[in-house]
């Protein structure tokens, strides 16, 4: 059985959410495209009473929301949120063990502890920063990849995950 030790950071917090975003970009991207082409459809339907500098002025706007505020949340939103989350739930920034080995996971601290086969993640996401195990679409579980002494360990969670079918694609199954 493999063991780290976890210690959540701020950063740490904010990571996993800005991974977790970058899961919802495509839908995100098809909702906003489909609502610019509504709005172009309703500016080239109508035929008297056309003012362009206010339809420029309105698709100037939508434009601008449309790709600030993934920027807003990804550097003002989600820190704030973390920052929050940590100072209103001290558990959380608790030293926390992680156990696996070939067919289950559990975590324990203090006040907490769950154990649960690997196969039953919906999926898992990684990146340089931190690992993601979805126990649903909108419910993960996780570790901050500094938690793994070397990189070898980091590669045998994931083998695990990969071993027991879970996928690594967005949305979770």
């Amino acid at each position: 059985m493999n063991e780290i030790q976890i210690e959540v950071r701020e950063y740490d917090l904010v990571a996993a959410q800005r991974l977790y975003q970058l899961g919802g970009i495509k839908r995100y991207a098809m909702i906003m495209g489909i609502v610019v082409v509504a709005f172009l459809s309703l500016v080239f339907a109508m035929d008297e009473g056309f003012d362009l500098g206010a339809m420029t002025f309105t698709f100037g706007a939508m434009f601008a929301v449309i790709v600030l505020l993934p920027i807003l949340s990804r550097y003002w939103t989600i820190p704030r949120m973390a920052r929050k989350a940590l100072e209103h739930d001290k558990s959380m920034s608790q030293p926390t063990s992680f156990r696996w080995d070939s067919e289950t996971a559990s975590m324990a601290s203090d006040t907490a502890n769950w154990t649960q086969p690997i196969a039953d993640f919906a999926a898992w996401r990684a990146d340089e920063n931190v690992i993601l195990l979805y126990r649903q679409t909108h419910l993960y579980h996780f570790i901050p990849t500094r938690a793994f002494s070397e990189a070898a360990t980091r590669q045998s969670l994931i083998d695990a995950l990969v071993a027991n079918g879970v996928s690594n694609k967005w949305p979770p199954k």
